[in-house]
């Protein structure tokens, strides 16, 4: 079974609004529902765009290592 890509991303960011929430009330110092729920809105955009950057960033390292090490084999 194939996704579309809108619901992909909504199936992503559903998945990982549910994570931040449960982490944030269940987490070392916990937190009411509420409060869960409304941090969580904020929460799940930033962790998403994180671990988009953090994978480029990743991918751009590992492109200047293969660049460093073809210059230093020539």
């Amino acid at each position: 079974m194939k996704l579309t890509d809108p619901l992909k991303y909504a199936s992503l960011a559903l998945g990982l609004y549910g994570v931040c929430v449960l982490v944030l009330r269940f987490g070392r110092d916990g937190m009411g529902w509420g409060q869960a729920l409304l941090i969580g809105v904020v929460v799940t955009p930033v962790v998403y765009l994180w671990s988009r950057l953090r994978d480029r960033l990743n991918r751009g390292a590992g492109d200047a290592g293969r660049r460093w090490r073809a210059r230093r084999r020539a």
